[in-house]
């Protein structure tokens, strides 16, 4: 099966799957595989996770929260995530992605402050 362009599949377990924001989403049956439609819609999924967290990230800020670490802290418990480690370092890494847009897009501004991240709305 190959992909429409843009669109990345993996295989796990002779599944196709799509990884979508900090969650793993499969074809319903072990075993079968996902058709377009299916990777067209978890496309789609993934567009509305981004927008949804885009705009908790800027509510986030205005609220108050500055530091990475109190974004992150704030993702983590609207979306019931029990951080361990792993899922510190890449939902942050994700976090900082997300930051880094939206500084380019001219949103938000980040600066070095005592040697930690801050963020503040435009």
């Amino acid at each position: 099966m190959t992909a429409p362009p843009g669109v990345c599949v993996e295989v796990f377990e002779g599944v196709y799957c799509r990884f979508v924001a900090f969650r793993r989403f499969e074809s319903a049956r072990r075993g079968s595989k996902c058709t377009f439609a299916t990777i067209n819609a978890f496309a789609e999924i993934n567009i509305m996770v981004t927008y949804e967290f885009e705009s908790l990230i800027l509510k986030k800020i205005k609220e108050g929260f500055r530091t990475t670490e109190e974004l992150l802290k704030a993702i983590a418990d609207y979306s019931s995530i029990k951080m361990k480690v792993v899922p510190f370092y890449l939902i942050g890494t994700t976090l900082r992605s997300y930051l880094s847009c939206l500084e380019h897009e001219g949103q938000i501004a980040c600066e070095i402050i005592d040697n930690k991240s801050e963020t503040r709305l435009v």
